[in-house]
């Protein structure tokens, strides 16, 4: 009988779609592959080999929910960093394991609004705003943000927030003592992240292979490495 277990790279930040030159995460590629064989009978497990800082909140979101629906078992392997949207996708998964040096966490959200408006003044710069709405310039860098604009980021990323800590809630056991920091969106290193509740174990990759065989009821699994499907274009077309 066959039985396989499949390994999917989570790598760079989490995008879309993918770049020409690779370096990211891209996820709607990585869910065509869950789709392709979430069916497959002879694959009883999958782990993500997760080394992310996150990226956009809805691709994140996207994936964390795919993974959540497959009825085989899945296990995070997280190498250096599974922080933001990518803890969002392995906080999905049955089980999660990292190393003691692995950076885990930081469960928030940060919106970035540069302010060059003071910067273009010093050298006589000054730039119109012609817009259709009040709103439509929201995030324009080159002026001063008014408090009504401030108001309804701080709307928008709370909404990302509470979508975020929920979905992480509902499949995770946290410590009371240590749930303060956990929501104020501190990384967690190893062994805390562990105490915090965040993993489940120390360990590394074959750790992961030997939980997926308890979970799967596997004797002798055969990995199957996905990570060509993940290959930026042109390299895809060289090394398939």
């Amino acid at each position: 009988m066959l039985e396989n277990i499949a390994e999917i790279p989570i790598h760079g930040t989490l995008t879309r779609t993918p770049s020409l030159l690779g370096g990211n995460a891209p996820v709607e590629q990585l869910i065509n592959i869950l789709n392709e064989i979430k069916n497959k009978w002879p694959i009883k497990a999958i782990i993500f080999d997760i080394d992310s800082p996150g990226g956009e909140p809805f691709s994140s979101k996207e994936l964390a929910v795919v993974i959540r629906k497959i009825k085989k078992p899945t296990i995070a392997n997280i190498k250096s960093y599974a922080t933001s949207g990518a803890y969002w996708i392995a906080s999905s998964c049955d089980k999660i394991v990292a190393d003691e040096l692995s950076a885990v966490g930081s469960i928030g959200v940060l919106d970035i609004r540069p302010d060059l408006s003071d910067f273009l003044q010093k050298f006589g710069i000054k730039i119109d705003l012609i817009s259709s709405g009040r709103f439509k310039g929201q995030g324009f860098p080159f002026q001063k943000q008014e408090k009504e604009e401030e108001k309804i980021i701080k709307e928008q990323v709370q909404l990302i927030y509470d979508n975020f800590y929920k979905s992480v809630e509902e499949k995770r056991k946290f410590n009371k003592a240590m749930l303060s920091d956990i929501k104020e969106g501190k990384i967690f290193y190893g062994k805390e992240a562990l105490e915090a509740g965040l993993i489940d174990k120390i360990g590394d990759r074959e750790t992961c292979i030997e939980i997926a065989k308890q979970l799967g009821n596997l004797r002798k699994p055969k990995i199957i490495d996905y990570s060509y499907k993940l290959r930026p274009g042109l390299l895809r077309l060289l090394f398939r």
